[in-house]
């Protein structure tokens, strides 16, 4: 990820890997989406919170296939949708300004 955004991580620290994002992200100024997709069970809210995004701009959406992170975070429920639901649910709770292409390619 940090390569991908022009961040040379070479012999950095994890704490100094998500400082540069962070900076990265916030000298960009445009909002983003920080997606962690599939979170497993059993991480307590430290290290949930280390997979949130590192700058203020930028929105986390988290994916989980379990319902105990509901204490933490605002959980939306996409089991009792259908495909086209989602999409349009995700569409909903998001600023995206892009194709609905890409907004169904999360789903």
């Amino acid at each position: 990820m940090a390569e991908r955004l022009g961040v040379d991580t070479h012999g950095m620290t994890e704490e100094q890997v998500e400082g540069a994002l962070a900076c990265r992200i916030g000298s960009e100024g445009n909002p983003c989406l920080w997606v962690v997709d599939d979170v497993p069970n059993g991480l307590d809210g430290e290290a949930l919170r280390r997979w949130f995004a590192p700058d203020a701009l930028a929105r986390t959406l988290i994916t989980t296939r379990s319902g105990e992170y509901g204490s933490l975070t605002e959980g939306i429920d996409f089991s009792v949708l259908g495909q086209v639901g989602q999409r349009s649910r995700l569409g909903r709770h998001t600023d995206l300004r892009c194709s609905k292409d890409w907004v169904g390619s999360l789903c």
